[in-house]
């Protein structure tokens, strides 16, 4: 299994529409997704039309609403034209491709305002995935996650990035932006916690403008069988507020922590809907 030694990865924006607050994420609703690498071969774009890649998405369901984690799975046919979806473990829908698609990636389903649409970017041990349906719109990470005979049996950190969303409260207050920055994670074999710390920006605004804000924070978690659960503290800076964060451990290797977050931050004039997304490969 390939190990990524990037720092620093640009978060990827996918033009959602949409708004929330907070939600819990139990690590162990994952169980009924998990796929695991079966060997040092093995990849996410040999998965996909195997068993399938098994992740966590940050919804966030339309302005005044409420964010929430999801989970995913997805396999592909062995043309990768069409997808077979799973939402929380539910019946799987199948997808078909409505832009050139292939083992790197593609669209599948309707693009309208009432469709059903999943992307898929493809890369050695994890996908970035999108999804939106409708006015609803989602986003995360799914792939390949580590056997757990295989997890780390060290201390051990990762280091990447963080990005996010903030949303309009509501039609009358249009206030909204993305940011996003570096985070740190360590992982204690002992006791199976994830902590760690996290820096960036949100360039936040509305018609009139907008305006760079530093935000920084913690992040406190644990590790069970592979499947991470925990909270996104924004701490420090004007605004602040907090985020459930729900992944997994990627790769043969344990080649990488990545997954999504999501709920609320207030810059002082009440909350807004935050949701986002973090992909920590293993800091060597």
């Amino acid at each position: 299994m390939h190990s990524s030694k990037m720092i620093l990865m640009p978060m990827v924006a996918l033009g959602l529409t949409a708004c929330g607050g907070g939600g819990a994420f139990n690590a162990g609703t994952l169980s009924s997704h998990e796929t695991y690498a079966e060997d040092g071969a093995d990849t996410t774009r040999a998965s996909l039309i195997d068993d399938g890649i098994a992740g966590t998405l940050a919804v966030a369901p339309g302005v005044g609403s409420s964010a929430s984690l999801q989970k995913i799975k997805v396999r592909a046919s062995s043309d990768y034209q069409t997808v077979y979806v799973s939402i929380d473990g539910g019946s799987e829908f199948a997808l078909d491709a409505s832009f050139s698609s292939d083992r790197n990636g593609g669209g599948y389903g309707p693009t309208g305002l009432n469709g059903n649409f999943v992307g898929l970017s493809n890369f050695n041990d994890y996908s970035l995935v999108s999804r939106t349906v409708g006015s609803s719109g989602g986003l995360g990470y799914a792939g390949i996650m580590t056997p757990v005979d295989r997890l780390p049996s060290v201390d051990m950190q990762y280091a990447g990035n963080w990005g996010g969303y903030l949303n309009p409260r509501s039609i009358s207050d249009l206030t909204s932006g993305t940011g996003g920055g570096e985070m740190v994670v360590m992982f204690d074999v002992s006791s199976g916690e994830m902590d760690g710390a996290f820096t960036g920006s949100l360039n936040i605004g509305n018609m009139s403008g907008s305006t760079e804000y530093a935000i920084a924070g913690i992040v406190d978690g644990q590790l069970d069988d592979g499947i991470f659960s925990g909270t996104f503290d924004a701490n420090s800076g004007t605004y602040q507020g907090s985020a459930s964060m729900g992944g997994a451990v990627y790769g043969y290797d344990a080649d990488r922590l990545a997954g999504a977050m999501a709920g609320s931050l207030d810059g002082g004039s009440g909350n807004h809907a935050f949701y986002g997304l973090f992909n920590l490969p293993i800091d060597p």
